[in-house]
């Protein structure tokens, strides 16, 4: 396979599987960020490496938004919580998901009754009223962010 260096993850993805390869992303930074495949058009490819015993190439890449370290592991960017209030809760999960977060570590509660935690497989037709952390803070991937939901948020 051809470098996907330089290019989206999607574009890096789509090239490994017209090779008949896998695929592995991982965040290039120190940062040990969650990468959101979903999002494949939103992260850059900073290095490549190639895994032959799986038959898989390795991504390491950055949001489009930031700029490659130097080498593998180095010094990334900090991520902020973006503001989800308001949002559709599906949406708001990707955006959460977007900034670093393992799917394990957002969870969502009602925000009528902020000890009750909702299921994600409920979340159709709920928006994001509230969430800790606040936006703008910065973003901790071994962290937990509450998304706090429902059908009609106080003002």
């Amino acid at each position: 396979m051809e470098s996907a260096v330089g290019k989206t993850l999607k574009q890096g993805i789509d090239g490994a599987v017209n090779a008949s390869l896998g695929v592995s992303p991982v965040d290039a930074t120190d940062q040990r960020r969650y990468i959101d495949v979903e999002s494949a058009d939103r992260y850059t490819i900073c290095f490549q490496q190639s895994v032959p015993e799986m038959q898989a190439v390795k991504f390491y890449v950055v949001q489009s938004s930031t700029r490659c370290p130097r080498s593998i592991g180095g010094k990334g960017a900090t991520s902020r919580i973006p503001d989800v209030a308001g949002k559709r809760a599906e949406d708001a999960k990707r955006e959460i998901l977007y900034s670093g977060y393992q799917p394990a570590r957002i969870h969502f509660y009602d925000a009528t009754n902020e000890t009750r935690e909702v299921n994600a497989s409920k979340l159709a037709g709920l928006s994001v009223c509230d969430q800790q952390p606040e936006k703008g803070a910065a973003a901790v991937p071994t962290g937990t962010v509450k998304l706090f939901v429902g059908t009609k948020c106080r003002q």
